[in-house]
């Protein structure tokens, strides 16, 4: 089984929305809502590079939001990203810890459709794009291990260099700074093949200097409970919630102060095997969301494809 480190995606570029959401711009925070699943907490012993490839689907609704300034209701999304994820663990340790490093970015096709409100009532609004999102830098990951117990700990920086244009509804990237401590925890049991990981992410944003929107801080908590019941498959279940901690502010969050939440829940299972000597695992899971406020809710799946060189 391979375990790639996970660390953080930026997925408000997988929901750049222009100008503001319900809360959060764009709807969500910064970091990919459960992205982190099995042996969240395990960084490799070995060093080298783990890679890291996700398809990502995600269909969604709500029932309000700003794009671009304008107040749209009954908003549908439907986005489909690409995702790749290197990490290269170095030979070296700090702190009694393995040293790794890591970054990640998406290619995001993001459709919408909604009701635009004006002075003559509500028109239909729809759009269409695919663009690249900003990057997730970690510049530091750190790694410890004690016997079934894994733990890591990480920095990831946000960097505003994705596809973004005010003008335009839909943006790939965000157009603000951000930053987010992570910390992972693992119980993996080798004899009994029981997987027990948590993980939990703080995210705080900088002010988007185009619209004046700065989203408050977020609170995510993914988790997975999962048996490995042969040498090759692990099946279990997975899940997040996200809780919005601050409210959002500046000029252009023209909605107020809403708070942000959402619960996901769902199956997952990995399957691994070699490849000549090289080392693959294929991860599926798909998450159903519920108990929204203030965001969107909907269904989303990954598949995921790791590999160890």
């Amino acid at each position: 089984m391979i375990a790639i480190l996970s660390r953080s995606i930026p997925a408000a570029l997988i929901l750049s929305l222009g100008s503001g959401a319900h809360a959060f711009e764009g709807g969500t925070s910064a970091y990919l809502k459960g992205y982190r699943d099995f042996m969240a907490g395990y960084l490799p012993q070995d060093s080298g590079l783990y890679v890291r490839e996700d398809i990502y689907f995600y269909g969604g609704r709500t029932d309000r939001t700003l794009l671009s300034g304008r107040l749209q209701l009954q908003l549908d999304t439907q986005v489909t990203a690409n995702i790749l994820r290197p990490t290269f663990v170095t030979p070296w340790t700090l702190f009694g810890a393995n040293v790794g490093v890591a970054l990640s970015w998406a290619q995001p096709n993001i459709a919408l459709k909604g009701q635009l409100q004006t002075p003559l009532g509500l028109v239909g609004d729809s759009g269409e794009r695919f663009g690249v999102g900003d990057v997730a830098l970690t510049p530091l990951v750190l790694g410890w291990h004690a016997g079934n117990w894994h733990t890591n700990a990480a920095l990831v920086v946000y960097l505003p260099i994705g596809d973004y244009n005010v003008a335009r509804t839909i943006n790939a990237g965000n157009n603000y700074w951000g930053v987010s401590p992570q910390v992972g925890v693992t119980y993996f049991d080798p004899r009994t093949g029981w997987d027990l990981s948590v993980a939990t992410v703080y995210v705080t944003s900088w002010e988007n200097p185009a619209t004046r929107y700065e989203s408050g801080d977020a609170l995510h908590v993914d988790f997975a409970v999962g048996k490995q019941v042969s040498p090759n498959l692990k099946l279990g279940i997975v899940g997040y919630g996200l809780w919005q901690v601050s409210d959002d502010s500046g000029s252009g969050a023209r909605l107020g102060p809403n708070r942000a939440r959402v619960y996901g829940l769902g199956p997952a299972l990995t399957y691994s095997f070699k490849v000549g000597d090289t080392p693959v695992s294929i991860l599926g899971k798909y998450y159903r969301e519920f108990g929204e406020r203030n965001t969107f809710v909907g269904d989303a799946g990954t598949i995921s494809v790791s590999v160890r060189f």
